[in-house]
């Protein structure tokens, strides 16, 4: 997905509209996206963190596995954008 599409998804998928621009910048913005994780619902919330995992392993392959489910906690915003995405099934390659 292109940048622009994940802020939409994402935006969309907590309610906002408005024209791009006006939009936060949730790949960049870990505190957008905290807003918007806030919005799972417990459910969502257990998918969402095997979906970051997922999303940091891939970045970080190298990791110890045994401490990888800690290291996902400090996920970039691009990373939680993606997971979040996955999670409510608006992921698209």
């Amino acid at each position: 997905m292109t940048p622009e599409s994940q802020r939409i998804a994402i935006a969309e998928a907590c309610g906002l509209t408005g024209y791009l621009h006006s939009l936060p910048d949730y790949l960049s913005d870990i505190n957008a996206m905290n807003e918007a994780e806030k919005m799972l619902t417990d459910a969502q919330y257990i998918y969402f963190a095997a979906e970051l995992n997922a999303c940091w392993f891939h970045d970080n392959p190298q990791t110890d596995k045994r401490v990888g489910i800690l290291r996902s906690a400090s996920a970039t915003a691009a990373q939680r954008a993606e997971a979040f995405l996955r999670t409510l099934n608006l992921w698209t390659e």
